[in-house]
């Protein structure tokens, strides 16, 4: 299994260690999905990301749409906690990778901002 599809396994079943397994020590995301793009560096980064998403959602589940070219179309689906609204759209990511392991992540809403 590649390392994304781990990633999104891991995810959606809500296993930050197998999430953690999927990525190197030092991987590095980042994140264009917001109002201001923000990174996150190795494993402690990567908890606040897990943190920080788990924190606004009651569910937030990921499914890849199309993996094939080099920016993967992922559909997300979730309830928001606040108001309890159910959300769904599309991410977009770029995923570099090495041994096994994610080394860079990017996501976007729009995949033009990953070219």
């Amino acid at each position: 299994m590649e390392p994304f599809d781990r990633y999104v396994a891991a995810w959606n079943a809500g296993d930050l260690d197998a999430w953690l397994d999927a990525h190197g020590d030092e991987a590095e995301y980042v994140s264009l999905a917001g109002p201001e793009p923000r990174a996150f560096k190795g494993h402690e980064g990567l908890r606040e990301v897990w943190a920080e998403s788990r924190a606004n959602w009651h569910r937030f589940e990921l499914s890849v749409v199309d993996d094939e070219g080099d920016v993967i179309e992922v559909t997300f689906s979730g309830m928001e906690l606040e108001q309890g609204i159910e959300l769904s759209g599309v991410l977009w990511f770029t995923v570099e990778s090495r041994d096994g392991k994610i080394t860079r992540l990017r996501s976007a809403m729009d995949a033009g901002q990953l070219l």
